[in-house]
């Protein structure tokens, strides 16, 4: 049997059960064995009469009874059982096939729990046996216990699975597998029916193999064989584009630059992303490599995942742009989502607005996303997609997790910026109470600075918890009462928030309270202190991107870790991580190994599939691996193996990991 067979084929699925499964989003043979396991029960030992912990009893059916249940399918199971002269009451809810299973006389070994009283009990597994040796089997064995489907008995889909491995199952990825590589039947049949956790977790690495498979194959694509524009930079045009940039790159930047420019004179479409810690520069490479392509007679696109940072994006490429005759465009959200301006444009700033069928840019070459972890895989295929085989640069700060684990992956070359440029500020991290902050914060006010103040995002009634905590911190009698200030939050208007962010980059304004909407895109030089209340309810590189908010200019900066008053140890134990640490790759590294990746490929970053998550440390091995089987099946363009992997990546069946058997 193939895994695209449909599932309506197998014995036991008439067309009432079929359109069941239909709706549960179960068409396929592979869909249905993807119901994996959530976890395995084993039956606990032998007990004379019902107890209060877990455990069997082994009896004699007396009478047995199915009932009803309002709502749930499976209705349930009553049972009178003799237990050696203790006449117990089972029942066993959402499992009334039971009754078709078992008869009257029959001996039957039962799990679960006494409900009451001493002589009810509240089953969870039923197995007839046949004789002592049965019992001793039923005992040792693993019970896979898997995810409900709608209007489905859990038995009859433990029996539907059964009848699809009672026959020889094909390997897909056959002879592209690692020599340890348990085949795709051996597999799922350690899944469901295991002999024990060990051959349950062997199982379950190989179906987390072709997830890693499916995930860098969707991401690789087959090599792209159209044509990009080359784009050559010569001495003299160099020469033009060093002289438009306000400061000499250094040579971190010059050697990330080098690489870009390398790619984009080929004929084979640039992914790369660039990454650099927060203030190392990468805007300027950014800039330097979109001007090559506008001497090229070519258009570029620079997206960004807020109408904030696209405005300052677009306000410093016209300061620095001042007097050429490079023609600049910005491209509002909301109302403006319509078509760019009649008259030409070279380089146009936009966010994901930019991306609408309506924006045409018939010569476009470039397309520069930064932060580009805000931007799903679709959006950023879309993106490149807009011209013929565009070049695609994605800018990215301190390598946030997801980031970072799909560099592992080696789905991104990658360029990085070290360092910081010349003249900026130191930033001292420190860990202090609210009163100390607020002290540090008006005192900075004082001198004629400005301040941050950013709240966790929402509090236990859905409000932006700044619009309480935030307003006891500019309360009419406190330390900060007379200081100018302004809010700022996600649930504002568009309009309001970037009014109240400009009043703040003027001046105007010397206190921001604000959630993490400030986390990226804000460039205020004068901001010398950056407080964060509950701190150690974000990540580290959150807090290190806050944390680069401020020491943007010439004065030194300040960072107040304010925990929470009901903090606990982990995440104490996070914030002093940055007291040590002011390399935003190695927090990005430690970040990944105590929360794990995030979703490097799932409902929020590419609009439908499964969420995948990447243990690194533990799995690198399995990945290094997967990446060898990846590259086997896009070069030998078997449709077989991709169309497996296809169906894989697009499942929305929760990922059964080893870790989950044992």
């Amino acid at each position: 049997m193939r895994t695209s067979d449909s599932v309506a084929e197998l014995n036991g699925v008439g067309a009432q059960r079929s359109v069941l499964l239909q709706t549960a989003e179960v068409a396929t043979l592979l869909d249905l064995l993807l119901v994996t396991p959530g976890r395995y029960e084993s039956a606990p030992p032998l007990a004379s009469e019902p107890q209060a912990a877990p455990c069997s009893l082994v009896g004699t059916v007396l009478r047995l009874r199915r009932g009803r249940m309002r709502g749930r399918a499976g209705g349930f199971a009553e049972l009178r059982l003799d237990c050696d002269g203790h006449p117990v009451l089972v029942r066993l809810y959402g499992q009334g096939w039971v009754c078709e299973r078992i008869e009257v006389g029959q001996r039957v070994l039962v799990s679960g729990r006494n409900h009451g009283t001493k002589t009810e009990f509240l089953g969870t597994s039923c197995v007839a046996l046949a004789d002592d040796a049965a019992l001793a089997q039923s005992l040792g064995r693993l019970h896979a216990v898997r995810p409900k489907l709608e209007g489905l008995a859990a038995g009859t889909l433990a029996r539907l699975i059964d009848t699809a491995l009672a026959q020889p199952l094909e390997d897909p990825l056959e002879g592209m597998l690692p020599p340890s590589m348990a085949s795709l039947h051996a597999a799922f049949d350690a899944v469901h029916r295991p002999a024990d956790r060990a051959a349950a977790a062997h199982g379950a690495e190989r179906l987390l193999f072709d997830r890693f498979v499916a995930l860098l194959v969707s991401l690789g694509g087959a090599p792209d064989r159209r044509s990009a524009v080359r784009i050559e930079v010569p001495p003299r045009v160099w020469e033009r584009i060093t002289a438009r940039l306000p400061f000499t790159l250094t040579s971190a930047q010059r050697t990330a630059l080098d690489e870009v420019l390398a790619d984009m004179n080929r004929t084979v479409p640039m992914r790369r992303v660039l990454q650099g810690d927060v203030g190392s520069g990468k805007t300027a490479v950014a800039v330097a490599a979109a001007l090559a392509v506008v001497a090229a007679r070519r258009q570029v696109l620079f997206l960004a995942p807020t109408q904030e940072l696209a405005e300052q994006h677009h306000a410093l490429l016209t300061r620095w742009l001042a007097g050429s005759k490079v023609r600049l465009q910005l491209l509002r959200g909301g109302g403006a989502r319509g078509a760019v301006r009649a008259e030409p444009v070279d380089i146009l700033t936009g966010t994901h607005a930019a991306l609408s069928t309506q924006v045409q840019l018939p010569h476009l070459a470039l397309v520069i996303v930064d932060e580009q972890h805000r931007f799903g895989v679709r959006n950023r295929l879309a993106a490149v997609g807009k011209g013929d085989a565009v070049h695609g640069l994605s800018l990215s700060a301190t390598p946030i997790p997801r980031t970072l684990a799909l560099s592992l992956l080696g789905s991104l070359p990658r360029s990085i910026v070290q360092g910081r440029p010349p003249g900026r500020a130191a930033v001292a991290t420190s860990i202090t109470t609210a009163k100390d902050a607020v002290a540090a914060a008006a005192a900075a006010a004082a001198r004629g600075e400005r301040v941050f103040c950013v709240f966790p995002g929402i509090d236990a009634e859905g409000a932006p918890a700044l619009l309480r905590e935030g307003l006891r911190v500019v309360a009419a009698r406190g330390p900060l009462a007379k200081v100018p200030h302004v809010f700022a939050h996600g649930r504002m208007p568009p309009e309001k928030r970037q009014a109240a962010l400009a009043a703040f980059r003027s001046g105007a304004a010397q206190l921001l309270l604000a959630t993490v909407v400030v986390e990226v895109g804000l460039d205020v030089p004068e901001a010398t202190v950056m407080i964060i209340f509950g701190a150690e309810r974000h990540g580290l590189a959150t807090l290190h991107q806050l944390r680069g908010r401020v020491g943007r200019g010439t004065l030194p900066g300040q960072c107040l870790l304010v925990p929470s008053p009901t903090a606990q140890a982990p995440g104490l134990m996070r914030l002093q991580t940055l007291l040590v640490e002011s390399d935003g790759f190695r927090l990005a590294e430690q970040d990944l190994a105590q929360r794990g990746p995030g979703e490097v490929l799932g409902l929020k970053q590419a609009g439908h599939g499964a969420t995948l998550q990447v243990a690194v440390a533990a799995e690198a091995g399995l990945l290094e691996a997967a990446r060898s089987t990846a590259t086997r099946v896009l070069e030998s363009g078997c449709a077989t193996a991709q169309q497996y992997l296809s169906a894989l990546h697009c499942a929305s069946t929760p990922l059964f990991r080893p870790q989950d058997a044992l």
